[in-house]
């Protein structure tokens, strides 16, 4: 039977260990000034090497001829025996399936009142500890507070919120980290070369995303690739393993969205499930490359940053998409989308949470025409041709503020005919600021800001916005207490003329002489 990659790759040395810097070094030192704990806790998300850090720290401590180094020597008895299963010191223990008190007093408690048999110490890592019931937690604390000099436990966990705190606070706690896109390339990149094969453009780039942070996903993947007998991994054959996510879909289907076309991006939609593409695959990636969107409508330098191996044609077409709307428009796609990716595996229709979200992002589908708009009112427009893009531009530069705040009184009066609650919200609310492309609305109540402030109202105030004047318009809603009106001062005197206000006296007067 062949080894499988992670398996066959997997670190022998703190060195070869990807990432985890603080873990590794923090580790080295102690094994180097003889100052090791007498038990850890390695927390962190699945397949990143918390285990395999704690096979080699054991190998490590045990290790007869590593001397003043913290590199295990893998080649003395000790090292061989553990490396390879045959270690009586070096316990491994599967929390998961061994949770009972009985079974923490039989592996555990009676086996470290013996000594090693051969070796230094006496290890016991045990994984996915947050699996032990309450009763093996207790059974376990007596040990963890006053261990035996021979014995060192480690500790792993995907979930250390579920470890009581007495557990934590008597262990040495490491938070391992998910790695970097850049530090996976670079591994599949290396043990691809070890294999004698060839990754082609952007596959192990894909498999670093597919993985999402997880070495061992990632080398599951890239095993499965190597099944072809093919040298090269080309995208092609990547397509036929990996799940398929199309980048023209993807693209496709955000200018179609940043443009407010709902339609067009709704049939991109549609054919991509047609040809039999994974929805769920697609949102994900819909929402990580609206978020690339996001941090280049801010600074365009970002795009390489966060997207590992970019070609330039495909960062062009990322900064021309970044040109069709502002910020607020694409946190407003990933807020829909993101709603969309929680609901796909409750819908009874997958389709469905996609093309709402997308019909929330994009309206109706149908951009009203531009209304022009004048530099100077009284002035006629002098050029004949308004489809003209030049022209289109100067409209859209020269909006003054005045024309932004009434249209928005005329939205403050359609949108709240049959909304109680709206209608109560906008009264008070102001348009204020006005830089081009994003309108600032001053609320002077929480919780009328908070309602404006929803995905969805805010995004139909923005269609009702545009509607009116002809261009996409986002809206900030700020939470501004000065807008309360202060309560009017009482008149100091009265004018002669003015009548006297009735009095409580007056007024129960006139109710008695009524009934008479």
């Amino acid at each position: 039977m062949a080894e499988t990659i992670y398996r066959k790759y997997r670190p022998q040395t703190f060195a070869e260990v990807v990432n985890q810097q603080h873990v590794r070094i923090t580790l080295e030192q102690a094994l180097t000034q003889h100052r090791l704990a007498h038990a850890f806790l390695f927390a962190g998300p699945r397949g990143i090497g918390k285990t395999t850090l704690a096979r080699i720290l054991a190998r490590a401590a045990n290790c007869t001829k590593r001397g003043s180094q913290a590199e295990p020597c893998n080649r003395c008895d000790s090292c061989q025996a553990i490396q390879t299963g045959r270690s009586l010191d070096v316990i491994e223990i599967d929390a998961a399936s061994q949770t009972g008190v009985d079974n923490v007093r039989e592996n555990i408690i009676q086996s470290t009142r013996s000594t090693p048999t051969i070796s230094q110490y006496k290890i016991f890592i045990i994984d996915e500890v947050h699996m032990l019931s309450l009763a093996a937690f207790n059974a376990l604390l007596k040990v963890l507070e006053e261990p035996p000099a021979h014995v060192i436990f480690i500790l792993a966990t995907t979930e250390a919120h579920r470890i009581p705190e007495t557990i934590i606070s008597r262990t040495q706690r490491f938070d391992f980290k998910k790695l970097s896109a850049a530090d996976m390339v670079t591994r599949l990149r290396k043990i691809a070369q070890a294999e004698k094969r060839e990754l082609g453009d952007g596959v192990a780039e894909r498999i670093a995303r597919l993985a999402s942070g997880s070495m061992r996903d990632a080398e599951g993947l890239l095993g499965q690739l190597f099944t072809f007998k093919e040298k090269t991994i080309t995208g092609e054959l990547a397509d036929i393993i990996l799940p398929r996510s199309d980048e023209k879909f993807i693209l496709g289907i955000l200018t179609s969205l940043a443009s407010r076309q709902t339609s067009a991006a709704l049939r991109q939609f549609h054919q991509f499930c047609e040809d039999g593409g994974d929805i769920s695959l697609l949102v994900r990636e819909l929402v990580e490359t609206s978020r690339v969107l996001m941090l280049g409508s801010l600074d365009p330098t970002m795009i390489g940053e966060v997207m590992v191996g970019l070609d330039r044609t495909t960062n062009q077409q990322y900064l021309d998409l970044i040109k069709l709307t502002n910020t607020a428009h694409f946190i407003t796609i990933m807020e829909e989308l993101l709603t969309a990716e929680q609901q796909l595996h409750r819908a009874s229709l997958m389709e469905l949470p996609v093309e709402v979200a997308m019909v929330k992002i994009g309206g109706l589908g149908t951009n009203p025409p531009p209304v022009p708009v004048l530099t100077n009112p009284t002035t006629a427009p002098t050029s004949a041709n308004p489809s003209s893009p030049k022209r289109k531009n100067a409209a859209i530069t020269t909006l003054p503020l005045a024309a932004i705040q009434a249209a928005w009184e005329t939205v403050r009066q359609t949108m709240t005919v049959d909304q109680p609650g709206l209608r109560l919200s906008l009264q008070s609310a102001q348009l204020t600021d006005w830089d081009g492309q994003v309108a600032t609305v001053k609320v002077p109540f929480r919780l009328h800001a908070d309602r404006l402030q929803h995905a969805t109202t805010r995004h139909r105030l923005e269609n009702e916005l545009q509607s009116q004047v002809g261009q996409p318009i986002a809206i900030t809603v700020v939470f501004d207490e000065a807008l309360i009106a202060p309560t009017a001062p009482a008149k100091a005197d009265k004018t002669p003329t003015e009548p006297a206000a009735p009095t409580t006296g007056d007024l129960w007067e006139q109710i008695v002489t009524s009934f008479q």
